[in-house]
């Protein structure tokens, strides 16, 4: 709940968090259903979590998803497609770079060659919405991330 808390202007997959809380307290971690339950029954209704069929669970403080669909909803009515299109991207692009400058890094170690040259290893590295984004684009990608849910 802690790195959920300190990362509250962020999105994150209710698998995510099972994977940190894992790291966090090896030999702990709740599966992803009696989390995602965990997480509405501590924060009630100031959570969102997405429940789409075949899609991560995405979850995010309703005050977030609020501004996002503020910011979506005050754009002007009279865009193209082109401009509708470019709009999005750059929303999604927003989300994506605040999440990087999120994460921690560690400088005073470097990743292993083996570690650089595994897909798995290096799709770690990620931030969780980039991992989302990327199966579009990667068909290797896509491979992972089916493995991981």
């Amino acid at each position: 709940m802690q790195f959920f808390e300190e990362n509250d202007n962020e999105q994150t997959s209710v698998h995510d968090l099972v994977l940190k809380m894992e790291e966090l307290i090896p030999g702990c971690a709740y599966s992803a259903i009696y989390k995602k339950k965990r997480l509405k029954e501590h924060y009630k209704d100031r959570v969102v979590i997405t429940e789409l069929n075949g899609v991560a669970n995405i979850v995010t403080f309703k005050e977030t998803a609020l501004s996002i669909l503020n910011d979506f909803y005050n754009q002007p009515k009279n865009m193209d497609t082109a401009e509708q299109k470019a709009s999005i991207i750059k929303a999604a692009a927003k989300l994506i770079q605040s999440e990087i400058k999120e994460m921690p890094v560690n400088k005073d170690t470097y990743p292993s060659p083996v570690a650089l040259s595994s897909l798995e290893e290096q799709t770690d590295f990620l931030p969780g919405s980039l991992r989302h984004f990327c199966p579009h684009f990667f068909r290797k990608t896509l491979i992972l991330s089916r493995r991981r849910q």
